[in-house]
């Protein structure tokens, strides 16, 4: 069957590490005679769409000013540097589990953002759970609704490989290399930075933040 992601199968390969047959169980389903989809080809959109649709993605909400400011520059740099992909990586990536957790090169070290914690629980691993996960994944990496049998694949691979392992691949997927290609910059975000006691800090780009 065609996968969503190609490349992540090579991940899927490769690992080693080995699920308890008994959460196996629990949580795996039957995939067979779903409708997929072969990795798509995103619209282009700015830094700043790609920033909101991440936030909606992961967390639900939009980015406050700041939140999307600081991304920003973060990919504007990136882009000057070469390393774009790299960093569209490490943001998305870390909505969901901390910096420090996306540091360790390995599958199994993973702690989750008190934002996505609060969303998504990494404690509970039922099928509804693991579902809601690579749905919030196919929002915020791939930035559209996930095709059932895409769906279904990564929501087993949640189950039975862990979450850090469903996001690596979902980082190596070819239809998210696609959609950074196509990013570009549309300038500084037109945004309202807010004083947290009530006053306004300005508005524009270059708005200072309180």
């Amino acid at each position: 069957m065609r996968r969503v992601l190609w490349a992540a199968l090579i991940v899927v390969l490769a690992v080693s590490v080995v699920p308890s047959p008994a959460m196996a169980q629990s949580c795996t389903q039957n995939c067979a005679g779903l409708p997929g989809l072969p990795p798509q080809f995103p619209e282009a959109r700015s830094y700043d769409d790609f920033i909101i649709q991440t936030y909606l993605g992961a967390y639900g909400r939009f980015p406050t000013c700041a939140e999307r400011l600081i991304e920003y520059n973060r990919l504007q740099n990136a882009a000057a540097n070469g390393t774009l992909l790299a960093e569209a990586k490490r943001f998305v990536a870390t909505r969901f589990m901390t910096q420090t957790s996306y540091n360790v090169n390995d599958f199994t070290t993973y702690q989750q953002t008190p934002a996505y914690e609060s969303r998504n629980p990494q404690s509970v691993n039922d099928r509804a759970h693991l579902e809601a996960f690579v749905t919030d994944l196919y929002h915020a990496f791939l930035q559209r609704e996930p095709d059932a049998a895409g769906h279904c694949f990564w929501s087993n691979d949640a189950c039975t490989m862990l979450r850090k392992h469903t996001i690596r691949a979902f980082e190596v997927s070819i239809e998210f290399e696609r959609l950074v290609e196509g990013l570009y910059d549309l300038g500084e975000p037109e945004c309202t930075l807010i004083d947290p006691d009530g006053g306004g800090c300005g508005t524009g780009p270059h708005a200072p933040i309180c």
